[in-house]
């Protein structure tokens, strides 16, 4: 958590003090965990040569569950879980993370957003938690797009209401920057600006 905050923090003030604006859109993806597909997680968890045995465990771990539930002091008929990883699971984080780990590749593969010489750090993610970071409203728009066709694809909702997104900008054009901030939407709603936001523990203000 500390280094992810430490990277977007050094990012914001490289591009700051290079007199150039800086969007960050923090994304929410809504019951990330529970969404998850078992037939694509076990796919990637084979093209990532995890060992057949602990893969085998995996299936039989996941694929087995029977839940039942409480209302009114009775219990209902036990029924499978058919897909989610185990919400405060060790394991449930590193399988999501392997699971949108396709889409960070594809961010990175377009060529924009925000780099450090010639690191990407035009998205950052820790668990469920997505940001994105770029110079331009047109290169966000972008990437939020990627985004757009990931979720389509694997079943993610990116929810607009509870994303955010911040302005960065140097001090001289930041009145200006500010009253012209542009259009910037997930799921076809535009997502709201705010002036502070908590990010990983920290508020970025």
């Amino acid at each position: 958590m500390a280094m992810c905050s430490m990277v977007l923090k050094e990012a914001i003030s490289y591009y700051v003090n290079h007199g150039s604006s800086v969007f960050c859109v923090f994304l929410d993806a809504t019951k990330a965990f529970d969404r998850v597909q078992y037939c694509s997680l076990f796919d990637k968890l084979l093209d990532r040569n995890v060992d057949p045995l602990f893969l085998r465990i995996m299936v039989i771990i996941y694929t087995g569950q029977l839940v039942k539930v409480l209302c009114n002091g009775v219990y209902s008929q036990n029924f499978p879980v058919v897909n989610g990883v185990k919400q405060g699971g060790i394991l449930s984080p590193v399988l999501f993370c392997i699971c949108i780990d396709n889409l960070l590749l594809t961010l990175r593969q377009t060529g924009v957003g925000c780099f450090l010489g010639s690191w990407f750090v035009g998205t950052l993610a820790y668990a469920d938690i997505i940001m994105l970071m770029s110079p331009t409203a047109t290169a966000m728009r972008q990437l939020l797009a990627l985004c757009d066709e990931f979720a389509v694809k694997f079943d993610v909702m990116f929810n607009a209401s509870k994303s955010k997104c911040m302005l960065f900008c140097p001090r001289k054009t930041y009145k200006y920057a500010a009253m012209r901030t542009p259009d910037l939407s997930i799921g076809g709603s535009n997502i709201e600006f705010v002036e502070k936001w908590p990010y990983l523990g920290h508020m970025l203000i």
